[in-house]
């Protein structure tokens, strides 16, 4: 399994902060407004995360990176199963709304 660090958008140039696998963001370092930093586990997952909190930015990486390494199995199988979501939206050919589960689309209208 490979992972990549990255910033939370396309054109970000700050610190990064996603640890994505395949693409699929799986954790999030946040920086608080005293300087301490967490992590967000599962990221991937909506409205689902558990937040941890790091000795510094550095023990942040190292730690999501050890915590992807024991749930390699799992992380690589939801991050598949979101990627293959993701082609079937963008193959379906209906407009945004129609493409978002039931449950989501009253949060986007």
């Amino acid at each position: 399994m490979e992972w990549k660090w990255r910033g939370v958008h396309l054109n970000d140039t700050g610190t990064p902060t996603v640890l994505e696998i395949e693409g699929v963001g799986v954790v999030r370092l946040m920086e608080r407004v005293d300087h301490s930093w967490f992590a967000m586990l599962d990221y991937h997952l909506s409205g689902w995360t558990h937040n941890r909190d790091c000795s510094s930015y550095d023990g942040g990486r190292r730690g999501a990176e050890m915590w992807a390494q024991r749930h390699q199995e799992r992380l690589l199988r939801q991050v598949r199963e979101k990627r293959a979501e993701w082609a079937r939206l963008s193959d379906s050919g209906t407009s945004g709304k129609d493409r978002l589960p039931r449950s989501q689309r009253k949060r986007w209208l």
